[in-house]
C-alpha cells in the first residue's frame, strides 16, 4: 500500500512541477503575479502531502476521475510482486476479485475442452476413387486410384495402403492424388482389393474395396522363315503374344523341334523375354531345316491356353558373303588418324577408290559394284572416318551411308541415328557400322546394339561383324608407323574365313602460316591370312584408285603394302576453325600522330565479339609490306597505333594468327603530311620619347602558332612617336596569340595598363633599356602616358620565371604612383 501511495505522490509532484513550469513561462513578464501563484501552489501541495501522511483509503483521492483511478490500479497490479498482489486482494474488493479469478479459471477449462472437440470436428472428409479390374495372367496391368477431399481436390503425398491376396502394399499419392499398384504376377482368380487412407491431422480416414479379376491367357506364337550365314551368331527366334491383347508375354517356355534334310531332329528350349522373344541360340551347319515351334510349359498349364500354337518354319544356313569383314580405326591425335578395311567374301569384286563431294565435304570413298553397291570406308577432308560391313543389301547400305553423312554434316554423333542403323543391321542379320570424329569420339553399331566411346591419342579399335571379337588397344604395339600398324591390326583379326584384301587410308593435317591443309595416303595389300592362321592368298581383288587401275596380282602380301596414291584435300580451315566477321573501318591520321586503327572480330554464327583472338595485319607501303600481330581485347577489338607509319595511303590485309579462328578482311590507313609553321620576327624596334630615345629593342624574337601558320607577319624598323612603347605587330595587330597596342605589353589580353602573362618565343623581351635625360630607370614619370616604358624599366616584363602575384603587386604599386603623379600633374 505504501508503494501505491508513493507512486500517486510522485505523479502529483511531477504534475505540480509541470504546472509551475508553465506558469513561470506564462508569467515571464509579470514576475510579481507569478511569485504569488507559486506560493499558493506550494501551500496546496503541503496540504496534499499531509493527507498522504495520514493515510489514504481506497476512496481517498477524489480529485482523480474514474478512468485515471482504473489506470493507476491496473498499472500497479502489473508491476507488483506476488506479496503486493496478495495485499490488494485483502482490500475491500478482495472477495470480488477472487470470485472473478475462479470464474475465469473455470471458463478457461471449458474453452480447452471445447477447442479439442472442435478440432476433431473440423477434419476434412476424403474419398478414394478406383474401378474394378479385369486382366489376364502375365499381362502388364495396374490398379489405379485417386485420393481427393470433399471438394474434389487432389490430395498429394498421402500414404495409401493396398491389401491384396494376403499382402499389403503402400504407395504415396502424386500431385494428382494418384497411386498405382502393379497386378503383374497374379494368378487367374477373383480378388478383393482393399484400399485405405488412414487419415492425418487434417483429413479423415477413407476406405474402398474393388474387385480384381485375373483370367487365363491365350497364347499365340508369331514365326516366319529365316535364313542366315554359317557361324554368323545370328539366331532364329519367335515372339510370344497374348492372343487377345497382342501384348508380349514373358516367361513362357518354347520348344523348338529342328529337323535336318535327312529328317533327323533335335529339341531345343527357350524362355520368352520381356519383349516376348524366345531365341534358338544354336549355330546350325550349312543346309536347310524345318523347325516346329510350340509352347511346352507344364508348370503354367493351369494359367495359360496354348492349343493350336504349333508352327512350322524353314531355316536356311548359307556360306557367308561379306560376312567376315572388319574395320580398323587409329587415332594418333587430332591431326593424324587412319582407317583400314578388310574385305571378307566368297566372291571377287573390283574395288573403287574415288575423291568426291560428300555431304558438304570433300572425301575419299571406297566401294564395290559387283553384285550390288556397298560402301566400305570413307575419309573426309576434316578427318571423319566411317566404315561398314555385312550382308549385301544396296538399299540398306545406302540408307546407312546417308545417316552417316548427316551426322558428319552436323558434327554430332546422334543416338537417334545410331538406333535407326541398328534396326537396319538387325534386319540384315549380320554386319557392323562405325564412325569416328576428328577428336577420337566414336560409335559402333551391331545388330545387338551400339556402343560409344572416345579414343585416346595412340589408341585403336578393331570392329568386325562379330561383336564378340572386338579389340581395342595401343596401335604402337603393332608398329610405330601408323599405316603399317593399321595393316597389321587388320591382318591379325581372326574373324572371317574368306580373307581377300586390306586397304588403309592414312589421314594427316599440316599447318603453315596459320593455315591448315590435309591429305590422305591410300595403301593396299593382299590378306593372305598368314597372320591369322589361314591361307587365302588367291582371293585378292582388283583396285581402281581414282583413274589408276591396280591389278590384284600387283598387291603384295601382308605384312607388306603398296602405296596407291596421295590425295590432297587442300585448305580445310573453314571446316575445322570457327568462322568470324571482321569490321575494320578505314582510318585517316596525321603523320607522327598517335591514332589507332581498330579491328573488331565477331563469331559469325552468334555475332558475339571474341576476346583474345590473335590476328595478323599486313600494312602495305606501295608493293612492300610489314606484318604486325595484334590481339583483341575484352570488347573484341584489336588496336594498332599508326604513329610510326609514313605519309601516304597504306592498304591493310587482315588474317588469323591463331589455330582456332578464321579471320579475313581488308581496309586502308591514310597518313597526311603536316605543313611547317611560319614564324614572326621583330627587329630594330625603337621608341622616340620627347627629347630622349628609349632604345628598347627585341632581336630575333619569334612567336609560333602551333595550330595555324601566320602569313605576312614580320615587321622591321617599326617606331612610335606618341610617348608609348612601340610593339611590332602583324597586319591584324596580333602576334601569335597576344595583342599589343597603345601601352599594353605581352601576349594574351591586357587592360588597365596591366601586363599579360604571355611571352615571346624565348620567354623574354630582350635586353630593353631606357635612357631619358629627365627620368632615369623609370623611377619618375615625365608623363602618365609613358606607361610602357615604366613597366619595362621596373618589372622586366615577359620573364617566364616571374609569378602572377608579383606582377599584380607591382601593378598595384604602379597604379598608386600613377595616381600620385596624376594629382601632382593636376596641381
Amino acid at each position: 500500500m505504501l508503494n501505491r501511495k508513493a507512486l500517486i505522490f510522485s505523479l502529483i509532484v511531477l504534475f505540480m512541477l509541470s504546472i509551475s513550469a508553465v506558469s513561470a513561462s506564462d508569467n515571464t513578464f509579470n514576475e510579481g503575479t507569478g511569485l504569488n501563484e507559486d506560493i499558493a501552489d506550494l501551500n496546496d501541495f503541503s496540504d496534499l502531502n499531509s493527507n498522504f501522511n495520514n493515510g489514504l483509503s481506497s476512496n481517498a483521492v477524489h480529485g482523480l476521475d474514474d478512468d485515471s483511478n482504473n489506470n493507476l490500479s491496473s498499472e500497479n497490479m502489473i508491476s507488483s510482486s506476488d506479496d503486493e498482489k496478495q495485499d490488494d486482494l485483502e482490500g475491500s474488493d478482495s472477495d470480488s476479485i477472487k470470485d472473478n479469478l475462479n470464474s475465469n479459471s473455470i471458463k478457461d477449462q471449458n474453452n480447452s475442452n471445447s477447442s479439442t472437440a472442435d478440432k476433431s470436428n473440423t477434419k476434412i472428409q476424403t474419398k478414394i476413387s478406383a474401378k474394378d479390374i479385369n486382366t489376364y495372367y502375365k499381362e502388364k496391368s495396374s490398379l489405379v486410384l485417386y485420393l481427393k477431399d470433399n471438394k474434389n481436390q487432389a490430395l498429394s503425398n498421402k500414404t495409401i495402403k493396398l491389401s491384396l491376396n494376403g499382402k499389403t502394399y503402400a504407395q504415396l499419392t502424386d500431385k494428382l492424388g494418384k497411386a498405382s499398384f502393379s497386378l503383374y504376377g497374379l494368378k487367374p482368380n477373383s480378388y478383393d482389393a482393399k484400399i485405405e487412407f488412414y487419415g492425418d491431422d487434417d483429413y479423415k480416414k477413407s476406405v474402398r474395396t474393388v474387385k480384381v479379376n485375373v483370367k487365363k491367357v491365350d497364347i499365340s506364337i508369331n514365326t516366319k522363315d529365316f535364313s542366315t550365314y554359317l557361324n554368323s551368331n545370328i539366331f532364329f527366334s519367335v515372339k510370344v503374344l497374348n492372343k487377345l491383347t497382342k501384348s508380349p508375354v514373358e516367361g513362357i517356355r518354347i520348344q523348338f523341334n529342328v529337323y535336318s534334310s535327312q529328317k533327323n531332329y533335335k529339341n531345343y528350349y527357350a524362355l520368352s523375354d520381356k519383349d516376348g522373344i524366345a531365341t534358338l541360340k544354336k549355330n546350325l551347319k550349312l543346309g536347310s531345316y524345318d523347325v516346329y515351334t510350340y509352347v511346352k510349359d507344364d508348370g503354367q498349364k493351369d494359367y495359360i491356353n496354348y492349343r493350336n500354337t504349333k508352327n512350322k518354319v524353314s531355316i536356311k544356313i548359307s556360306a557367308p558373303g561379306e560376312m567376315g569383314c572388319s574395320s580398323i580405326y587409329i587415332h594418333v591425335n587430332e591431326n593424324e588418324s587412319a582407317v583400314a578395311f578388310r574385305r571378307d567374301s566368297t566372291y571377287a569384286a573390283d574395288l573403287y577408290i574415288v575423291a568426291q563431294k560428300w555431304h558438304g565435304r570433300n572425301a575419299v570413298k571406297q566401294y564395290k559394284l559387283t553384285g550390288t553397291y556397298f560402301f566400305h570406308a570413307i575419309v573426309t577432308s576434316d578427318g571423319w572416318l566411317v566404315g561398314t560391313g555385312g550382308a549385301d543389301n544396296p538399299t540398306i547400305n545406302k540408307k546407312i551411308e546417308s545417316l552417316a553423312g548427316q551426322m558428319v554434316s552436323s558434327n554430332n554423333i546422334q543416338n537417334s541415328k545410331l538406333n535407326t542403323i541398328r534396326k537396319y543391321e538387325r534386319s540384315l542379320g549380320i554386319g557392323h557400322f562405325a564412325i569416328v570424329d576428328p577428336k577420337g569420339n566414336y560409335a559402333i553399331v551391331w545388330k545387338s546394339g551400339y556402343v560409344k566411346g572416345k579414343l585416346k591419342n595412340g589408341q585403336y579399335i578393331d570392329v568386325p561383324n562379330s561383336r564378340g571379337m572386338f579389340r581395342k588397344g595401343s596401335y604402337k604395339s603393332f608398329s610405330k608407323d601408323t599405316a603399317t600398324a593399321a595393316l597389321r591390326i587388320a591382318a591379325t583379326d581372326r574373324f572371317g574365313v574368306n580373307r581377300r584384301d586390306i586397304t588403309v587410308f592414312h589421314y594427316k593435317r599440316s599447318t603453315k602460316n596459320y593455315q591448315t591443309s590435309a591429305q590422305v595416303k591410300a595403301y593396299a595389300a593382299n590378306d593372305k591370312g598368314n597372320l591369322a592362321g589361314r591361307r587365302t592368298g588367291g582371293k585378292s581383288d582388283n583396285i581402281h584408285y581414282k583413274k589408276t587401275y591396280i591389278s590384284r596380282s600387283k598387291l603384295p602380301g601382308t605384312p607388306n603394302k603398296k602405296l596407291l596414291g596421295t590425295h590432297s584435300f587442300g585448305k580445310i580451315d573453314t571446316l575445322i576453325k570457327t568462322q568470324t566477321k571482321v569490321s575494320a573501318p578505314a582510318l585517316t591520321a596525321n603523320q607522327n600522330q598517335t591514332k589507332y586503327f581498330k579491328v573488331t572480330v565477331r563469331n559469325k554464327k552468334t555475332n558475339k565479339t571474341l576476346r583474345g583472338v590473335k590476328i595478323s595485319l599486313k600494312v602495305y607501303t606501295g608493293s612492300k609490306f610489314k606484318s604486325y600481330a595484334v590481339t583483341t581485347n575484352k570488347s573484341g577489338v584489336a588496336n594498332f597505333n599508326t604513329k610510326a607509319l609514313s605519309a601516304g595511303t597504306h592498304n591493310v590485309t587482315i588474317s588469323q594468327a591463331n589455330h582456332k579462328y578464321i579471320v579475313s578482311g581488308s581496309s586502308k590507313i591514310v597518313i597526311k603530311t603536316v605543313k611547317k609553321n611560319n614564324t614572326v620576327n621583330s627587329t630594330n624596334s625603337s621608341v622616340v620619347n620627347g627629347s630622349g630615345v628609349n632604345g628598347s629593342s627585341s632581336s630575333n624574337a619569334s612567336v609560333n602558332n602551333a595550330s595555324e601558320p601566320i602569313n605576312n607577319s614580320t615587321t622591321d624598323n617599326s617606331s612610335e612617336n606618341n610617348g608609348s612603347a612601340g610593339n611590332s605587330s602583324s597586319s591584324d595587330s596580333s602576334v601569335g596569340n597576344g595583342t599589343a597596342s597603345d601601352g599594353y605589353v605581352g601576349n594574351g589580353s591586357s587592360s588597365d595598363s596591366s601586363v599579360g602573362n604571355g611571352t615571346a618565343s624565348d620567354g623574354s623581351m630582350g635586353n630593353s633599356s631606357t635612357s631619358d635625360g629627365s627620368a632615369g630607370n623609370g623611377s619618375n614619370f615625365a608623363s602618365v602616358l609613358d606607361v610602357s616604358a615604366a613597366i619595362n624599366s621596373d618589372s622586366n616584363v615577359g620573364n617566364d620565371s616571374q609569378s602572377n602575384s608579383k606582377t599584380e603587386t607591382k601593378l598595384s604599386s604602379m597604379k598608386t604612383d600613377i595616381l600620385t603623379s596624376f594629382i601632382k600633374l593636376i596641381n
